[in-house]
């Protein structure tokens, strides 16, 4: 009893020293396709955002632009690698701002939370421009998916952002941006959460994905890192991999005075509060 209660005043504690700040939250995988983990994602959330934290969160979801796109056969040309027309580009735009974006917003009011979807393209958030390097993003299986329309971002504005939080709204941000040519763009979504991080300086930027954290030699989870080590592994990963994305826009953040960067497995119900506020730690944390 005595051990229970001391365990519900840490957690107590904790929660009084988050309040107040900002907890940028990425999302992809297999939380987004299976709906128990995208239920227990939820009910973190609002369990956060009713300690007073505001939080922010950004999803990707080309897992599922690939299962859905599968499954109405638009198939790539070969070797895994979609080519797409403007035809393609509007589809994916309609599952990652339609399907995937809405999904989360219901899960989060139907755990009492208030959530509300935006893209890029709303109140003029963010301005991407035609990527000036090969990038592909990465679905089922890690295959690549060239959609044809990715994009880089050129500017964010945060003023919407403000407005979702003074009225006590989550804003989750689909990654789709209007460019500076008028084009519909796909940014990387974790390009979109360093630079919120580092604009917002917020205290804690996570990563959730399908991935155990950052792994060692031994395939072992690295439980904490410092930036140096971070650095090191960077060096060794391939560019455009989603932890390489991850790892940098870390970095910056904590460049920008963010205080810990959380790589954590999505396929762990809860995985949030587990990672916050236990002894079971479900990922890698890079500390400042």
């Amino acid at each position: 009893m005595n051990n229970s209660i001391k365990i519900l005043t840490s957690v107590f504690n904790d929660l009084k020293k988050y309040s107040g700040n900002n907890f940028i939250i990425q999302c992809t995988g297999s939380i987004l396709q299976d709906n128990d983990l995208l239920r227990s994602f939820a009910e973190d959330i609002v369990a956060l955002q009713n300690s007073g934290i505001n939080i922010i969160v950004i999803h990707d979801g080309s897992n599922v632009v690939n299962q859905m796109m599968d499954k109405f056969t638009l198939k790539g040309a070969t070797d895994n690698i979609r080519v797409t027309d403007q035809v393609t580009a509007e589809i994916v735009e309609m599952i990652l701002s339609g399907h995937v974006n809405k999904k989360i917003v219901s899960q989060i009011n139907q755990a009492s939370g208030y959530a509300a979807g935006i893209s890029g393209k709303d109140s003029q958030f963010l301005l991407a421009k035609r990527a000036t390097i090969a990038r592909h993003d990465f679905g089922l299986n890690d295959s690549a998916m060239n959609f044809g329309f990715l994009g880089d971002l050129s500017l964010i504005n945060p003023d919407i952002l403000f407005l979702f939080e003074d009225q006590d709204i989550i804003p989750i941000i689909s990654p789709i941006a209007l460019g500076e040519d008028g084009k519909t763009y796909k940014l990387d979504p974790s390009d979109i959460s360093g630079a919120i991080a580092a604009i917002l300086g917020a205290k804690k930027l996570f990563f959730i994905s399908d991935d155990p954290g950052i792994l060692d030699t031994e395939n072992e989870t690295l439980y904490e890192i410092n930036p140096d080590q971070a650095n090191k592994i960077l060096s060794k990963e391939k560019e455009n991999s989603p932890l390489a994305s991850n790892i940098r826009a870390g970095l910056m953040a904590l460049e920008n005075n963010s205080e810990e960067i959380h790589i954590i497995d999505g396929r762990i119900p809860h995985c949030l509060l587990r990672e916050l506020f236990t002894d079971e730690l479900v990922g890698t944390t890079i500390k400042a």
